[in-house]
């Protein structure tokens, strides 16, 4: 890689999602590091440049999405609960069930549990600023290639922090 050439690394967020995406990285260039901010009440948008020599780490976080991850358990918990209540002391009679709106409810609930993954990447600034981006609930599959460029990015330069370490 040249000195002064700017090389294209990895993009966090998909121009569709830079109207709801605020103060976030948008994407991360070999010079420079772009953030969405809001430009007007309308809605629109710009990105902004920062520095990427003015970065001082990067820390890598893997997480949990804390809301969604307690709804899916308390979705499941009680469907399975009213499934429990259903065998062992049965309905009365005339009563129905829409046995597809429960198994469709549980359905829901396992895909909160288990799709509230979710990657961070925080960029420290020389002048004390923090330069954040999460990935969205469910997109913990889709984000990961992009997060490995950025990550190994950020190693080769050594940039890159534990945050396991940083408490």
């Amino acid at each position: 890689m040249q000195t002064g050439q700017d090389e294209y690394i990895a993009s966090l967020l998909t121009a569709q999602e830079y109207a709801k995406q605020h103060g976030q990285v948008a994407w991360l260039s070999s010079n420079q590091i772009s953030v969405v901010r809001q430009a007007t009440i309308k809605g629109t948008y710009e990105l902004i440049p920062h520095r990427l020599s003015d970065c001082t780490c990067v820390i890598y976080k893997r997480g949990w999405h804390v809301f969604k991850l307690v709804s899916g358990i308390l979705l499941v918990s009680l469907i399975l609960f009213i499934f429990y209540m259903l065998g062992n002391y049965g309905v009365a009679s005339g009563t129905t069930i829409r046995v597809g709106l429960l198994v469709l409810a549980l359905g829901y609930g396992v895909r909160w549990t288990w799709g509230s993954r979710r990657h961070s990447l925080l960029f420290e600034m020389k002048d004390g600023s923090k330069l954040r981006w999460k990935s969205g609930v469910g997109e913990y599959a889709a984000k990961r290639i992009s997060v490995d460029k950025v990550r190994d990015f950020a190693s080769a330069r050594g940039l890159l922090k534990d945050a396991a370490l940083r408490k």
